[in-house]
């Protein structure tokens, strides 16, 4: 039974209020952010490529666990930058430093980078849970040091995404699409809960047991029916009659 669970799940925000009438960014800078995230989306790939290469070429599973610290230690980093920027850009156009188009041109090109890094953190997933469940104990510490760290991650990465589409919302713009968003990866007691309610099976059997036993009961009720038999014999009767047969004796023996 595999003792780590992956599961993805899509973030749906399309039903968040807008404040305003939706406005659209100009075609031009709309082609920019689309190029930006080709570019970025091409690199990633490559980036993703190398990634399961280098795993794959490891025979030992501590070299394995070394390759995926290191992709989640590089992808952590990433991560970190992209929440920089949406803080930074937040918080400028607050202050006015940042104007609204320029906000949204911003926010866009965050909302690509975040569906290339969700697409990056789905491989690195799979492969977490493909290698923690068949680590050795003395590699385990290490392997689910990678598990919480990847839990962070997604955490941040889910947080950045609503933030984004929340935020373009509010302020009239264009809602960019938010891709699948990995959650956390789950402990090696996720999949072991069920056994407790698989334990209601006993519960079951027992209490199926008193039914059954009613059928003894039946036979023994049976029996004392039965025993009425030696009524019908009549047996008492005859006793009778040998006293009488006495009585005539002892009369005779008198007379």
């Amino acid at each position: 039974m595999k003792k780590v669970v992956l599961v993805l799940v899509v973030l749906i925000l399309g039903l968040l209020p807008t404040a305003q009438p939706q406005e659209d960014i100009p075609a031009g800078k709309k082609l920019g952010v689309l190029f930006n995230g080709m570019v970025t989306e091409y690199q990633a790939v490559i980036q993703d490529f190398i990634f399961e290469q280098k795993l794959l070429a490891k025979t030992s599973l501590e070299k394995k666990v070394d390759v995926l610290e290191e992709r989640t230690h590089g992808l952590s980093g990433i991560i970190d930058t992209m929440e920089t920027k949406r803080v930074t850009l937040m918080q400028g156009l607050d202050s006015g430093v940042v104007a609204r188009e320029e906000f949204a041109v911003e926010m866009q090109r965050l909302a690509a980078d975040v569906a290339v890094m969700a697409r990056s953190m789905g491989i690195l997933g799979e492969w977490i849970l493909e290698t923690v469940v068949i680590l050795p104990e003395d590699l385990q510490e290490r392997g689910f040091g990678v598990v919480e760290k990847f839990n962070k991650m997604a955490h941040v990465l889910s947080g950045i995404g609503m933030s984004i589409h929340r935020e373009m919302g509010e302020q009239g713009f264009e809602l960019p699409e938010i891709p699948a968003i990995p959650e956390p990866l789950e402990g090696s007691g996720s999949q072991d809960t069920g056994k407790p309610d698989d334990t209601g099976k006993p519960e079951d059997t027992d209490t199926g047991k008193p039914e059954d036993t009613g059928k003894p009961e039946d036979t023994d009720t049976g029996k004392p029916d039965d025993t009425g038999k030696p009524d019908d014999t009549g047996k008492p009767d005859d006793t009778g009659k040998s006293e009488n047969r006495e009585r005539g004796k002892r009369e005779i023996n008198l007379s």
